[in-house]
Order: structure tokens, then C-alpha cells, then sequence
């Protein structure tokens, strides 16, 4: 799970999530959703790696900065999971 919530109140119509390994050069993928949540899943991801994470609110007037990167280690894959 990956939660965040918004430092002050904002006309907020849609958040992107971006993320890619832990010290690598390619660009980030992008997940774009207008459901604006405070809780997001991120599926696909390789067993026991590392990912750097930012997230970008966007508005009806602009797109936010990115936040600053977050990074998380995915668990082990398990037999039959």
C-alpha cells in the first residue's frame, strides 16, 4: 500500500503515481488516476527489489512538483503465491 495525504486543502482532480527501480536511469512509469484516493496499489512489481516512488497531484489550474522520492523493498515471493 502506498499512502500520502495533501499538506493543505486543494482543488485536487487527479493524482499520478510514478515509480522504477532503486538506482536505475530509466524513466519512471506512470500511473495516472482521477479517483484521487488516499491509498493506491501498485501490482506487477518484481519479489524483493527496491522502487523509488513520487507522487504528483494535479488540479484543475496545474500539475503539482513531485514529491520527494519514497522507496520500498517488495517482499520475498513465497511457493504458491
Amino acid at each position: 500500500k502506498l499512502l500520502f495525504s495533501a499538506p493543505e486543502p486543494v482543488d485536487v482532480t487527479g493524482v499520478v503515481i510514478l515509480w522504477r527501480k532503486k538506482d536505475t536511469d530509466v524513466d519512471f512509469y506512470t500511473k495516472p488516476d482521477s479517483s484521487h484516493g488516499s491509498f493506491y496499489s501498485l501490482n506487477g512489481l518484481e519479489a524483493n527489489t527496491t522502487y523509488e516512488i513520487q507522487i504528483q497531484i494535479m488540479s484543475r489550474s496545474h500539475s503539482g512538483p513531485k514529491s520527494t522520492s519514497a522507496f520500498a523493498t517488495t517482499h520475498e515471493n513465497q511457493d504458491g503465491m
